[in-house]
């Protein structure tokens, strides 16, 4: 799978296993978070296609100066099925 991300910048968070807000104060692992920006590609393949995933914030007008869009993100997904 490979994800394109145009627009503002967002906060996307992945992890091997799903936990809900009260598992993780009684101790799980939180998941981990990384910041997408206009122009960044992420590459999911093999046994990582299969991991929970999802954006959890987007920064407002944060997109480069230049992108002519509305405010706010598009993201492009292509997938082999």
């Amino acid at each position: 799978m490979v994800s394109v991300s145009i627009g503002d910048s967002c906060d996307f968070a992945y992890s091997m296993e799903r936990s809900s807000d009260s598992e993780i104060a009684l101790g799980a692992a939180r998941p981990k978070t990384i910041r997408l920006d206009s122009g960044d590609v992420l590459v999911f393949g093999g046994p990582a296609r299969m991991i929970f995933h999802g954006v959890t914030k987007v920064h407002a007008n944060n997109r480069p100066k230049s992108l002519c869009m509305v405010p706010g993100r598009l993201n492009l997904t292509f997938r082999e099925i």
